[in-house]
């Protein structure tokens, strides 16, 4: 969409390696928004991987790719590598309740 390409392009022009990543990320939330999933995951991974003020968003967002494909194995390594990496995240509570989510509805599921 509109929004990603804007980001894409913002990242081209950033003064600095921090200012790229907020791009980045921005980038690849507003693809996982649109359904673009493996646009979304290479983006957020780039960012997760790194050590900028957006890798715990990045690392949440991950978390969400996984959920969109259907995978609520690979949701809950997500939620919980953001929560072994950046335990002091402001997140930390959002991947904390997305982890316990897909616990109720693997319980749920197997009853």
């Amino acid at each position: 969409g509109a929004a990603a390409q804007s980001f894409e392009l913002a990242a081209t022009a950033a003064a600095d390696d921090g200012a790229r990543d907020e791009c980045r990320y921005l980038e690849g939330d507003a693809r996982l928004r649109a359904g673009e999933l493996d646009a979304a995951a290479r983006l957020l991974q780039q960012v997760a991987g790194g050590g900028s003020e957006f890798a715990d968003d990045a690392a949440l967002g991950l978390g969400f790719v996984a959920l969109a494909r259907g995978d609520r194995g690979a949701a809950r390594t997500r939620f919980g590598e953001l929560l072994e990496r950046h335990p002091q995240s402001p997140l930390a509570g959002s991947a904390r309740l997305e982890r316990a989510r897909g616990r109720w509805e693997r319980v749920a599921i197997l009853g």
